[in-house]
C-alpha cells in the first residue's frame, strides 16, 4: 500500500473500526482452528440485540461438497469486543 492510503486509513474512523474488528475476529477465528490463509472472509454490518455491530464471516475457500467449517464472529461497532461467536454445521 502506498503511504497515502495508509495515512488515509489512520484518519478514517470507519476504516479503523473495521480494521480493529477484523483483527479481533481473526484472533477468535484462529483460536477456533480456522486456517485464515484458506478462508473466504466477508464483513457486513448487522444489528444484534438492538445495536449495530460487524459480522465477520469465515468460510472455506473450497466449499463444494463441504458441510460446515464456517464461523461468524460478531464484533461491536467500535471493533473492540466480541459479542457472539457462531459455528456453522
Amino acid at each position: 500500500m502506498t503511504n497515502a492510503v495508509l495515512e488515509g486509513i489512520q484518519h478514517d474512523p470507519l476504516a479503523q473500526a473495521i480494521a480493529g474488528a477484523l483483527a479481533l475476529a481473526n484472533e477468535v477465528a484462529a483460536a477456533n482452528g480456522m486456517n485464515l490463509a484458506e478462508t473466504r472472509v466477508a464483513i457486513t454490518e448487522e444489528t444484534l440485540e438492538g445495536a449495530l455491530c460487524w459480522q465477520i464471516y469465515y468460510a472455506p475457500r473450497e466449499y463444494i461438497n463441504v458441510r460446515g467449517g464456517d464461523l461468524s464472529v460478531y464484533v461491536d461497532r467500535d471493533g473492540t469486543s466480541v459479542l457472539r461467536v457462531l459455528f456453522g454445521q
